[in-house]
């Protein structure tokens, strides 16, 4: 709906990203610029809780069952970057 609503400007904006007092200009014309910056601050926050409750995660499987999780890093350390497999 936001990108709807401003589809004319960002594209503008995509093509002038070089000219600084253009943006500005374009910036401006933006609507529901807070929209934007709260939405971004809240997929922010769910993104940084994210990465801590995984580091979480992996300290407590590392002290609970250390062979398991070290047989599971060694067997993401030596599989190819090209297979696509989630570990």
């Amino acid at each position: 709906k936001l990108v709807v609503e401003n589809v004319e400007v960002l594209t503008q904006m995509r093509t002038s990203f070089d000219k600084p007092d253009q943006m500005a200009a374009l910036f401006k014309r933006l609507s529901s610029v807070d929209s934007v910056l709260k939405r971004m601050t809240i997929i922010g926050v769910i993104l940084s809780f994210r990465s801590l409750a995984q580091e979480a995660l992996r300290d407590v499987l590392s002290y609970h069952i250390p062979f398991l999780v070290s047989s599971i890093e060694d067997f993401k350390d030596h599989i190819p970057r090209e297979t696509d497999m989630k570990v």
